[in-house]
């Protein structure tokens, strides 16, 4: 075990010991194990007491071991040794004490020789420590006597805790002021209990202010209570002096009465003093504000970089003081890291980022960094976050570090608008363009500076241009947009591989390659760019751009469309076509495959189908659709939709070209022209009128319109009605010569009828009794028709004459029978019937005649009915069954019983109703007659 392990059981043990005395009488042996634990502590003036005490109690046995201890600690202490005897009246003669050792004197003489680089000295001081508390009573003899460096020497080999030691150095401070200066130099050396005593002697006012400062100090570093330190504080407030030391001293005491003292401080006519108070408070008073703290230290006479020093000390404790921190930047360090990434430095953006980007260079320029890099982009990045901008007058410091690689991120929440943006980054250097990244990562809608990058693009391969194109461009103004389509203009010819074929593509299809073009494409799609950017790919022929361009603008996609576009543009077309994209549509539509020609076949194939109803939907009214019509029966379809939006605009042209055309495109073309047509139209109309007569007047007769009908009887038709509404009076006579001359089919000449006597005017009475002359039937027919009741008393004997010379084709003259009075229209009736070739009159004539003989209901006229019961003709022998139903005369009964053995069904059906009908009637009659007998 060592002697150290020996030394700590012994402690314990005698502790043990200590502990366990009870009020009853210790045993010697217990009193020297205390006595050795006291001496162990330095609490020699106990363990003397107790080794008395031991002395005192202990039996005869034991008294010179006792009495041995008790010399041995007075010799350490420095005391003299004091006679003892085992029993009254014996001395004990004891060994000398080291102050009255010749030696020992002598080492302590040599003290005097100079400083501890002398041998001499060296060894004194050597031996003197090696005696440890046993040279103590020699030196506090001696160091009175000893001049400045036998004191100085003296004084660092005091040791132990006796008071004597503060009794010599007090007395020694009291000698003069460089010798109290001299202890008080040396009082940091002393144990721990010499010193607290010393200081506690030497802050008497009596003593230099020197002096009472350090021994100030001292109590405070040695753990005085305030309420001991407050009245030498107090005393020495008086003393300018002291000031530096006072405000050391009180500001790392937390009590009340401080913040007086410092207040009093800050007064102070020493600069230092005053300025170290002010940062006291700074940290100890939470209600001085930063304007008052700066106004304060502004008025301390101190260089610059000594009010930066003071600023610095207060950045911990006020990290809300961003003034205060600015201040002291210049003059912190590394181990300020902490201190100055706490500072709140939103409170005051502007200041806060000219400070810390002048610190940035400063630290480029130094070894001595306050802030990482990422400290920098941190703090500036949240000063932008939270809406600084930088100032015009620090740009200049924000551009020096741009240049060297400061953060683009946050230069570009710096920046605060598009034109300080625009001359910031041309100021940057011959790479700017790749910090522009950051502005549209920050969604910055700074068009024109993105453009200008763009442009700025060596190469557009390695993700820049898609990147810079990734972004909102909303709002981009056409100015801006034109650029950027020249930006995209200048790319494709520096680099022809932008668009290049692709197999399995129509011929002259095109895709694009380049990175730059999805993002481009998308931006259009998706992000506000307007589609004039696109125009220099579809130019390049590009069908992804084009079909970009179909789904923003579909008119400029169809404007801008090459023929092998067409067909992936059929459903565009089919929405969006205009008349101006007939042609290429009509085109494509021709290059698609069908089944076969006819257009009902188209929908075999989705995209003809698409591209035949765009031309339906944006061909109406084209005049070049319409003319279609004359090229067969497929495009008919094509033809007819589009004549449903005939044009005014077009008449000239299509008063030519309608006569060529199928009945149906003539009669819908002009269908569509009607509402459009006005008086001014009327020489045109008259004018196609006359050149299209002789071609009508060549026609073949007899074929029935829908059935290959010539177009121009269907037309001139279509001409007469024109005319007609519009009330020109000049297509009377050329009406009365399609009449007179009977050509065209028979609806024209039906039409010609009607207009040419609605505009015959005075010749009406001519026109009629030359066309009931007239040998033809439907000459006299159109005549017939037009004749109302009120000309029939002065036309009727030539018009008699004229139905019954026509009377096997005379037919429509159901309007002319009802327009007569009764006797007109029996006596027309019974000149039919009773005419000699009755038997060849076209049924309808003989029916509207039995009828007007009939519609007395009585049998006046039985007999000229009678005449036609044998007529060969089923549908005349039907006609007359009816009639002699209608007669309900008895007599007619006969001739009905004969007819429903008639070989025709319908005739039998029809006497059996008028058998019924009669019989009905004869037996009401016979009822009411016998009851009214």
């Amino acid at each position: 075990m060592t002697t150290t392990n020996r030394g700590v059981v012994f402690l314990l043990w005698a502790a043990t010991m200590v502990a366990t005395v009870a009020a009853q009488e210790v045993p010697p042996v217990e009193r020297l194990a205390k006595a050795a634990l006291l001496e162990a502590r330095g609490e020699l003036a106990a363990a003397e007491q107790e080794l008395r005490a031991a002395l005192a109690a202990a039996p005869e046995s034991e008294r010179a071991a006792i009495e041995r201890a008790l010399a041995a600690l007075r010799q350490r202490s420095g005391g003299a040794v004091e006679p003892a005897s085992s029993a009254p009246g014996r001395a004990v003669a004891l060994a000398p004490t080291a102050a009255d050792d010749p030696v020992v004197q002598r080492l302590v003489s040599d003290l005097e020789l100079g400083t501890e680089v002398v041998e001499s000295v060296k060894a004194a001081r050597e031996q003197l420590q090696s005696l440890g508390a046993l040279a103590v009573p020699a030196l506090c003899a001696r160091l009175p006597q000893l001049g400045p460096f036998g004191i100085s020497n003296g004084i660092e080999l005091l040791r132990g805790d006796d008071p004597a030691i503060v009794a010599v150095l007090v007395t020694l401070a009291e000698r003069d002021a460089a010798t109290a200066r001299l202890v008080v130099d040396r009082m940091d050396r002393l144990p721990y209990g010499v010193a607290r005593l010393l200081g506690e002697r030497l802050v008497q006012p009596k003593f230099p202010v020197p002096v009472r400062t350090a021994a100030l100090r001292l109590l405070a570093e040695h753990g005085a209570e305030p309420a001991q330190l407050k009245p030498v504080v107090q005393a020495l407030l008086a003393e300018p002096a002291a000031h530096g030391t006072l405000v050391d001293v009180v500001r790392k005491l937390q009590v009340p009465w401080v913040g007086p003292m410092l207040v009093t401080l800050s007064a102070s006519p020493n600069s230092w003093a005053r300025a170290e108070a002010l940062v006291a408070r700074a940290r100890l008073e939470p209600e001085l504000s930063e304007q008052a703290f700066l106004a304060a230290l502004a008025t301390i006479e101190v260089a610059p970089m000594q009010r930066a020093q003071f600023a610095r000390q207060v950045v911990r404790a006020r990290p809300q003081w961003v003034e205060v921190a600015c201040l002291g930047l210049p003059v912190a360090g590394g181990g300020d890291h902490a201190a100055y990434r706490a500072v709140e430095w939103w409170r005051q953006p502007h200041a806060a980022a000219a400070a810390l980007l002048t610190q940035l260079e400063r630290q480029r320029a130094s070894h001595e960094k306050v802030f990482n890099e990422q400290d920098f982009d941190a703090i500036l990045a949240s000063l932008v976050e939270g809406g600084w901008r930088i100032a015009p007058e620090h740009e200049e410091l924000l551009l020096r570090q741009a240049r060297v690689g400061f953060s683009s991120y946050v230069i570009a929440g710096a920046l605060p608008d598009e034109e300080r943006a625009l001359a910031f980054y041309a100021r940057m250097g011959p790479q700017w363009y790749g910090a522009v990244g950051n502005v549209v990562h920050r969604g910055l809608p700074w068009h024109r500076l993105v453009v200008r990058a763009l442009a700025a693009l060596p190469r557009t391969d390695n993700g820049t241009a898609a990147n810079l194109l990734t972004r909102d461009w909303n709002g981009v103004s056409d100015e801006v947009a034109a650029e950027l389509t020249a930006v995209i203009a200048k790319w494709i010819a520096a680099e022809p591989s932008v668009v290049n074929r692709k197999p399995g593509l129509q011929s002259g299809s095109a895709t694009t390659t380049s990175p730059w073009t999805p993002p481009l494409i998308a931006a259009v799609l998706e992000r506000g760019l307007p589609t004039s950017v696109l125009m220099p790919l579809v130019e390049a022929g590009s069908e992804s751009a084009l079909m970009a361009l179909a789904a923003r603008d579909p008119v400029q996609a169809l404007d801008a469309a090459r023929p092998q576009h067409w067909r992936a543009l059929a459903p565009v077309a089919q929405q969006h076509g205009l008349p101006r994209h007939v042609p290429q549509l009509l085109r494509a539509w021709r290059a698609e495959p069908r089944v076969n020609t006819a257009v009902s076949a188209v929908q075999a194939n989705p995209v003809a189908e698409a591209l035949l109803q765009a031309l339906e939907r944006c061909g109406r009214g084209s005049i070049e659709l319409i003319e279609l019509g004359t090229t067969g029966s497929a495009e008919h379809g094509i033809a007819l939709v589009a004549a449903k939006g005939a044009r005014i605009a077009d008449l000239e042209r299509l008063l030519k070209v309608l006569p060529g055309l199928d009945w149906g495109i003539i009669e819908t073309a002009n269908a569509a022209l009607a509402g459009q047509l006005g008086p001014d139209h009327a020489p045109q109309l008259l004018a196609a009128l006359d050149a299209i007569l002789p071609a009508v007047a060549a026609a073949p007769q007899g074929v029935p319109r829908g059935h290959g009908a010539p177009g121009a009887i269907v037309q001139a038709d279509c001409l007469l009605q024109h005319l007609d509404r519009l009330a020109v009076a000049a297509v009377g006579p050329r009406a009365a010569r399609i009449v007179r001359e009977a050509i065209g089919d028979p609806p024209l000449r039906e039409r010609a009828g009607r207009v040419a006597f609605a505009h015959a005017g005075a010749q009406r009475g001519e026109l009629l009794r030359a066309c009931l002359a007239d040998e033809r039937a439907s000459v006299v027919g159109i005549a017939l028709q037009q004749l109302g009741g009120a000309e029939w008393a002065t036309f009727a004997d030539v018009a008699t004459v004229a139905i019954l010379r026509t009377g096997p084709l005379c037919s429509d003259l159901g309007k002319l029978f009802d327009g007569l009075d009764r006797d007109a229209r029996t006596a027309l009736a019974l000149a039919v019937l009773g005419a000699p070739a009755r038997r060849t009159f076209a049924p309808e004539l003989l029916r509207l005649a039995l009828g007007a003989l009939t519609a007395g209901k009585d049998a006046r006229h039985l007999a000229q009915i009678q005449a036609l019961v044998d007529d060969p003709r089923p549908d005349v022998r039907r006609h007359v069954a009816a009639a002699l139903g209608l007669t309900f005369d008895r007599a007619a009964a006969p001739l009905l019983l004969e007819l429903l053995k008639d070989e025709d069904d319908g005739v039998v059906e029809v006497a059996s109703a008028g058998l019924k009908r009669l019989a009905d009637y004869l037996q009401t009659r016979s009822e009411w007659e016998s009851k009214l007998k």
